[in-house]
């Protein structure tokens, strides 16, 4: 039986993904912002054209360029999918939902979640099944692989200021060893103190 009930939630699953592309009738203006980029420099404007669950076409001018949702800031690709759903049909808000949490922004993800059982409440069995699953998945589709061998200084790399160097003596390659846990505590207590701040000037709650 147990093999039953998975096949159901899996099923259940698939059916809030989009089946193939959507083309836009009309063009909609969207911004977006690349990851690990500068504001300025990371952002892309322009129509979208169309879209799936892995990517999405914006055009400007003549160039048009293809990018895949979880090569966005999930802030931006959330509030660019919302943009297109009907907002008051049940399942659109089950399928934002989903989306939400594949790309790790649980809060809102959750609230998308909400409304779609407030409006449906038969959809509850999906909705708690989402968030029943492992999050972050496009995210982390994203990351190096686990096996993936650290990058092999080279002859031309530059070589970290060594105090204490007496001068004309030749500079040894420094090798970085693995932080200690008071050097993780410390980061972690400055990574809290950032998001804190940051959580007063925008107003919002971040989740750990």
């Amino acid at each position: 039986m147990r093999w039953i009930a998975v096949l159901l939630v899996a099923l259940s699953l698939a059916r809030t993904a989009l089946a193939e592309a959507v083309t836009l009738d009309a063009p909609l203006y969207c911004e977006v912002f690349l990851k690990n980029t500068p504001a300025r420099a990371g952002k892309v404007t322009g129509n979208l054209v169309s879209y799936d669950d892995e990517a999405f076409k914006v055009q400007n001018g003549s160039k048009e360029q293809t990018l895949a949702w979880s090569a966005v800031t999930p802030t931006s690709a959330f509030a660019l999918r919302q943009r297109l759903i009907d907002k008051k049909s049940a399942r659109d808000w089950l399928t934002l939902g989903t989306f939400g949490w594949k790309i790790g922004v649980a809060d809102q993800a959750r609230a998308a979640l909400k409304s779609a059982v407030r409006l449906d409440p038969a959809l509850k069995a999906e909705a708690d099944a989402v968030v029943a699953g492992p999050g972050g998945e496009l995210v982390r589709s994203d990351a190096p692989p686990a096996d993936a061998k650290p990058r092999q200084a080279k002859e031309d790399d530059p070589v970290v200021a060594q105090p204490g160097r007496k001068k004309g003596e030749a500079a040894e390659r420094v090798k970085y060893a693995p932080a200690t846990p008071e050097e993780h505590a410390k980061a972690i207590e400055r990574a809290k103190k950032q998001a804190a701040r940051a959580e007063e000037a925008l107003g919002v709650k971040f989740e750990t």
